[in-house]
């Protein structure tokens, strides 16, 4: 997300940039103002149906082996794509 709001402002410094995160993405925008605080572009920002805790969320979801699964083949992608040689 730090990346992507990076490259926006820069691209188009004279913009007024706005966040908007659902589910996952509303925990991964969280965690993203948590890191930069007052120093993030962004001027306003809303988290929707944030599952704050992952684990639980996924505990007592109906689809928690699907979404297990699919977070954990993320993660070995990022970890494979990032491996250093």
């Amino acid at each position: 997300i730090c990346t992507a709001i990076t490259y926006i402002n820069n691209a188009r410094p004279w913009t007024t940039l706005m966040g908007v995160g659902w589910g996952y993405g509303a925990n991964m925008l969280t965690k993203y103002l948590a890191e930069v605080g007052e120093r993030t572009p962004l001027t306003a920002v809303t988290c929707i149906d944030n599952p704050f805790d992952l684990d639980e969320a996924t505990r007592s979801s109906p689809y928690h082996i699907v979404t297990d699964q699919k977070l954990t083949d993320g993660l070995i992608d990022i970890l494979q794509t990032n491996k250093v040689d």
